[in-house]
């Protein structure tokens, strides 16, 4: 397929998964691959899904280096950016800026990181005092969960230190009892929806 482009590749073999090294308008070769959309089912009978037939991709990455399931497992990771986002909408109240100047915008995104940092930061000495590995933990309860940081938020800049220790250690306490992460089913661990599953499994087929 050297030499072809995007849109050939599709002309070519518009049914089945595929793997092809096209050239783009620049002269760089790049690969593409398809594989059946896993979400056509349940879009099919009414719940939220893609109507799409096959899910493309394109990367610089080859086949000697990367296997086709691989990138579409790795791919999978994209969600961990979502939640990110969700945790910084639904956590921090970032969809809440209702101000249209520049300055005020840019400072509401700041404290918001910071608030955002703050937690983790809490989140991880949390891990670290209970001896927990990175996953017990749901990083998404931590951020939206107003009980576990309310007062700890409220409270900087305002308190002293022997104060702010003390609610620092609540929050901890509070992350242990409140934000453990839930027991995921085997359905989504096959799906692949299930973060520690799903980078465990990338990260054998590498080593393999």
């Amino acid at each position: 397929m050297i030499g072809k482009r995007y849109g050939d590749a599709k002309e070519l073999f518009p049914e089945g998964d595929l793997d092809v090294v096209v050239r783009n308008s620049y002269g760089d070769l790049i690969r593409i691959v398809r594989q059946e959309n896993p979400n056509q089912e349940s879009a099919r009978d009414g719940s939220k899904g893609d109507n799409q037939q096959f899910v493309y991709l394109r990367t610089n990455l080859m086949r000697d280096k990367v296997e086709l399931w691989q990138l579409f497992e790795a791919y999978r990771l994209r969600w961990h950016s979502e939640l990110c986002f969700e945790m910084l909408k639904e956590g921090n109240a970032t969809q809440s800026i209702n101000s249209s100047k520049k300055e005020i915008i840019l400072e509401f995104i700041i404290f918001n990181l910071m608030a955002w940092m703050v937690k983790y930061y809490v989140a991880l000495c949390a891990l670290i005092r209970a001896k927990k590995d990175l996953y017990h933990i749901s990083m998404l309860k931590v951020q939206i969960k107003p009980v576990v940081f309310d007062d700890l938020l409220r409270g900087l800049g305002r308190v002293g230190k022997s104060r702010m220790y003390q609610l620092i250690g609540k929050s901890i306490k509070d992350i242990l009892e409140y934000c453990v992460r839930s027991h995921a089913s085997q359905r989504d661990i096959d799906k692949g929806k299930n973060y520690p599953a799903l980078t465990a499994k990338i990260a054998a087929g590498f080593a393999a």
